[in-house]
């Protein structure tokens, strides 16, 4: 399943760098940059020992340009760049955004890594819990912060911004129940963020499909659960509740869901967030032609589904959260 948009070039497979995202880059870069050509070839503007040059960066912005490039062999090194950046500022208190921006960028592409090897090895946990541990500590000081993790390109990989946008929510949900221990907090964060990992087993993308799946596509939708669960159980050190997150999170609080046709307290409580938060993102998130809902109108159809959810916290999601995008 693909979930970028790459340029192979000269053998080489070149991926994405937003450059509004690059400026947010402190200390050396860590990786070469490049410019896309207008006759499709890669031109080499940044060394991986270079710090970055805002005002050169903001040169190409006014020509027009949106992007660099970095070879994909460079991913790992980019996610740590964009991690160091953040440990680099996390003390700092006036300049949330810039936080929140170097957070979601790391856990994006995080999240990218892991569904494209479907695997989640030392390094890929290590990233991920990382990730977690700044978006709570980004939420904490701020509820309204999660409003600054909105802003999502149409032409990248949904999945990876639906999942940390799921972990967003999940998170802030949590916290605003009372939830105040950090292991509690990982669990949460990390089974959000790979609560669709299975998917990217499936041969086919869901959301961008503006019918009604066929059968058979459905039948092999509903398999992506255990999916996701077989592909966590293969790390001995992720947490049995973050797979239990991953195999749980389409079950229904009435009993109708998937795949173990769980009921109520059956279902664990983190999943029981997770399901929400992972049904309000994919609604507020463009998908399959659709345009994103506004917040009312995705409550409304988080309540419209009676039986789904759990009512208790549902009700307390809205109460608490329904007015911060009025």
């Amino acid at each position: 399943m693909n979930l970028v948009s790459p340029h192979r070039v000269g053998g080489y497979l070149y991926l994405k760098a937003k450059i509004t995202n690059l400026s947010l880059i402190r200390g050396l870069i860590g990786l070469p940059l490049f410019l896309r050509m207008t006759h499709g070839k890669f031109l080499q503007v940044f060394h991986e020992t270079d710090k970055i040059d805002k005002e050169r960066l903001n040169q190409y912005s006014l020509r027009g340009l949106y992007y660099l490039y970095y070879r994909s062999e460079d991913r790992e090194k980019y996610i740590e760049t964009f991690l160091r950046s953040t440990l680099s500022i996390a003390d700092i208190k006036d300049i949330e955004f810039e936080k929140s921006r170097l957070v979601k960028e790391a856990a994006i592409r995080s999240v990218e890594q892991v569904f494209e090897t479907q695997e989640i090895d030392s390094q890929n946990l290590s990233w991920l819990t990382l990730s977690v541990n700044h978006l709570t500590r980004i939420l904490t000081e701020k509820n309204s912060a999660l409003l600054e993790f909105l802003d999502f390109e149409l032409d990248e990989g949904y999945l990876s911004q639906q999942a940390v946008l799921t972990a967003v929510f999940s998170l802030a949900i949590s916290r605003s129940m009372g939830v105040d221990q950090p292991k509690s907090f990982q669990v949460i964060g990390l089974g959000a963020l790979l609560h669709d990992i299975g998917m990217s087993r499936l041969n086919f993308s869901p959301h961008l499909i503006e019918r009604q799946l066929y059968p058979d596509e459905w039948e092999e939708v509903q398999g992506h659960p255990k999916e996701g669960a077989e592909i966590a159980s293969q790390n001995p050190f992720l947490h049995k509740e973050v797979i239990q997150i991953i195999e749980q999170h389409h079950e229904r609080f009435d009993g109708e869901g998937y795949p173990l046709k769980l009921k109520g307290t059956e279902i664990g409580l983190a999943t029981r967030v997770v399901s929400i938060a992972d049904s309000f993102a994919a609604l507020i998130l463009p998908r399959g032609g659709r345009s994103r809902m506004k917040w009312g109108e995705a409550f409304d159809v988080l309540f419209q589904d009676v039986g789904k959810f759990d009512p208790k916290i549902l009700k307390h999601f809205e109460k608490k959260f329904k007015k911060l995008n009025s």
